[in-house]
C-alpha cells in the first residue's frame, strides 16, 4: 500500500483574516493572470477577497436578489473562475439553483449576470474547464449536469438529465467531465456527444472530492472510504481501460480534498475532515 512521500517539505500555514461568524461552506482561490482572489461560500452570502492584499471586495447577500427570501437555508456554494473577450469573471452556484457571474478586478467586484437553468435544483459544484477557461461545467444535487462555453456570451453546450444521484464534485477538461456521487460512483461524460463514456465503482463511500491534470492523462478522487485514488483518463480515439495509478489507504480519516499540486502538479495533495495534516503523494 503506497504510503504519503516525506520528500515535500513541510508548508508554512499562513491564516486569512476572514472572522465571521457566518457559517463557510466552501472557499476558493482563483488565479488570474495579474491577481488573485479568495472566494468563500457562505451562508446566506457570497464574499470575496484580495489575495494579495488580505482585503475583502466584496459582501454580497443571497436576500438582495428577486425572488429570495433570505432563508436562513439559503447558501453558495460551488466556485469557478472564467475568462473571455469581455474579462474576468467568478461564477458560484447558489442553493436555490442559480449561478451568479460577477465580474472582477482586484479590487472590484460586480454581479454581471445570473443564469438559471437547474430549475432551483441546489448547486453542487462548478468547474472550469481546466484547458480553456471560456468554458464551464455546472452540477446540481439531482445530477443534472450543463456545460457552458462563452463566446463570450455564455450559452449552454451540453446538457446530461437528472438522474437523481446528487453529484458531489466536477471537473472538466477538453470534451471529458467526470463527475462524482454519494454512492461511490465516477462518470466520464463527453460533452462534446453528449454521451456518458463509462461509469466506475471507484469508492465504497461518498466521494467528496475530485481533480484533473491538466496537462497528463490522469483524475484523482478521494472519499468518506479513506482511499486516494489515481485513475487514468481516456483521451479522444483511445478506447484503453481505465485503470488505477495510484490506490492508497490513509486509516482513520474522512478524505474531504484533493488536488494536483507543486512542480509541474506532479504531487497529490490530500485533506482530511478535522484533521491539522495534508497528505501528499507522488503518483508514478
Amino acid at each position: 500500500m503506497p504510503e504519503p512521500t516525506a520528500a515535500i517539505p513541510k508548508p508554512s500555514p499562513e491564516k486569512f483574516p476572514y472572522a465571521d461568524s457566518q457559517l463557510v461552506l466552501q472557499s476558493k482561490i482563483c488565479a488570474f493572470e495579474d491577481f488573485a482572489l479568495v472566494v468563500i461560500g457562505c451562508a446566506g452570502s457570497l464574499q470575496i477577497w484580495n489575495l494579495a492584499t488580505k482585503s475583502r471586495i466584496l459582501d454580497f447577500p443571497l436576500s438582495s436578489l428577486p425572488g429570495d427570501s433570505g432563508a436562513a437555508a439559503a447558501y453558495t456554494r460551488g466556485t469557478a473562475k472564467l475568462i473571455n473577450d469581455n474579462g474576468n469573471f467568478v461564477c458560484t452556484g447558489t442553493s436555490q439553483g442559480v449561478i451568479l457571474i460577477f465580474k472582477v478586478g482586484p479590487n472590484d467586484a460586480t454581479l454581471d449576470t445570473q443564469l438559471d437553468s437547474h430549475e432551483g435544483s441546489s448547486i453542487t459544484d462548478l468547474a472550469t474547464d481546466v484547458e480553456d477557461t471560456s468554458k464551464m461545467a455546472s452540477a446540481d444535487v439531482n445530477g443534472k449536469i450543463i456545460t457552458w462555453q462563452s463566446n463570450p456570451t455564455l450559452d449552454k453546450n451540453s446538457v446530461f438529465a437528472a438522474n437523481g444521484m446528487p453529484c458531489t464534485s466536477v471537473k472538466m477538461r477538453g470534451a471529458n467531465v467526470i463527475t462524482t456521487h454519494p454512492n461511490g460512483t465516477l462518470r466520464i461524460l463527453n460533452c462534446a456527444t453528449g454521451v456518458a463514456v463509462a461509469e466506475i465503482g471507484g469508492h465504497s463511500r461518498i466521494v467528496n472530492a475530485l481533480d484533473i491534470h491538466p496537462t497528463k492523462n490522469m483524475f484523482v478522487t478521494v472519499g468518506e472510504d479513506t482511499y486516494v485514488n489515481v485513475w487514468t483518463l481516456p483521451t479522444e480515439g483511445n478506447h484503453e481501460e481505465i485503470r488505477l495509478l495510484l490506490n492508497a489507504k490513509i486509516d482513520n480519516n474522512l478524505l474531504t480534498g484533493v488536488q494536483f499540486c507543486g512542480n509541474e502538479q506532479a504531487t497529490v495533495g490530500v485533506t482530511a475532515y478535522e484533521a491539522t495534516t495534508m497528505y501528499f503523494f507522488a503518483p508514478q
